[in-house]
C-alpha cells in the first residue's frame, strides 16, 4: 500500500513540475504572437483562403489541398517558413501547423523578437521546459495550442520554432 502512495505521490509531483515548465499565454497574447509582423489573429482569419493567406505572406507563397481524412491546406515559401490548416468539414479550417526554416523569420511573443541561430538568453527569465530543451509557450485557457522554440543544448541556440494545435 506504502508503493503505490509512493507512486501516486511520485507521479503528481512529476506532472506538476512538467506543467510548470510552460509558459502561459493570455488569449490575447497568443492571438497577438506574430510572425513576419503578422498577427495569429489575421492568420486566423484567412480561413485557410489562398488568396488571403498571399496577401500575408506574399504572392510566393505555395500551396497545396488535400481531401484525405481531414481536409488540409497547405503553404509553404521553401526553406522560409509553412502553414498547415486542417478542417473537419470543409468551411472552417485552422492552423494546426506552422514551422519557420529560416533566421530571416522573426516570430514576437510576449514582446520579445526572436529568430533562428538566437541565444536563448532572448528569453531573459521565461521557463525552460528541460524534457524537451524548448521554451514552449502555451494557450492559457485551452492548453490546446504551443508555440516551441527548441534549443541547442551545446550551443544554447535556437534551432527549431513551430507551432502546433491539437
Amino acid at each position: 500500500m506504502k508503493k503505490i502512495y509512493l507512486i501516486i505521490t511520485i507521479v503528481l509531483v512529476s506532472s506538476y513540475s512538467c506543467k510548470a515548465q510552460f509558459n502561459k499565454l493570455s488569449r490575447t497574447e497568443y492571438y497577438n504572437i506574430e510572425i513576419n509582423d503578422v498577427t495569429f489573429q489575421s492568420i486566423y482569419d484567412t480561413n485557410g483562403d489562398e488568396a488571403s493567406m498571399k496577401v500575408l505572406f506574399g504572392n510566393d507563397l505555395l500551396f497545396h489541398y488535400e481531401n484525405d481524412i481531414l481536409i488540409r491546406k497547405e503553404f509553404w515559401k521553401t526553406g522560409v517558413c509553412y502553414f498547415n490548416f486542417d478542417s473537419d468539414l470543409g468551411d472552417y479550417y485552422v492552423p494546426t501547423n506552422i514551422g519557420i526554416e529560416s533566421s530571416s523569420t522573426t516570430v514576437n511573443v510576449k514582446g520579445i523578437n526572436v529568430k533562428l541561430g538566437d541565444h536563448k538568453s532572448v528569453f531573459g527569465s521565461l521557463l525552460l521546459n528541460t524534457n524537451t530543451n524548448s521554451i514552449i509557450f502555451i494557450d492559457e485557457e485551452t492548453g490546446t495550442s504551443s508555440l516551441a522554440f527548441k534549443i541547442n543544448p551545446i550551443t544554447n541556440k535556437i534551432t527549431n520554432i513551430e507551432f502546433n494545435a491539437y
